[in-house]
């Protein structure tokens, strides 16, 4: 029995430490650094929560992970209609007249780290029904 535990653990260990390796984090070098420090005065500038420098640099990286990861594909797009829904589950669920903020600051991150790609989630975005607010 003991050496079940002590394969599982191994095992454990083992799993733990190709991950640690394999899993992609953003690097933290000073091109990171400073597209994080825009984002954030682009957010100040917006009148949105910013997050910090540190927690944008390793989220965004150099490249904006999964931000700009192709914003304009179908399922980005249909995950961001779902998002402007009234919250409801299954057969409640309709669209609502959101506020145009809520996809701003998704078009901040684009500006920033992947300007190339801004075209066509702006594109999505006007076609949209949002308000002023």
């Amino acid at each position: 029995m003991k050496a079940l535990y002590g394969a599982a653990a191994f095992v454990v260990a083992g799993l733990t430490a190709w991950g640690l390796l394999v899993y992609p984090v953003a690097k933290e070098n000073a091109d990171a650094r400073a597209k994080a420090q825009a984002l954030v005065l682009a957010f100040d500038e917006a009148g949105l929560t910013a997050p910090s420098i540190r927690v944008a640099t390793r989220v965004f990286g150099t490249d904006g992970g999964h931000v700009c990861a192709d914003p304009g594909a179908a399922l980005r797009r249909a995950a961001a209609d779902v998002s402007l829904s009234n919250g409801a589950a299954h057969v409640g669920v309709r669209p609502v007249v959101a506020a145009r903020r809520v996809v701003e600051g998704e078009l901040l991150v684009l500006r920033v780290y992947c300007p190339e790609q801004l075209a066509g989630f702006v594109e999505y975005v006007d076609g949209l029904r949002l308000t002023a607010g």
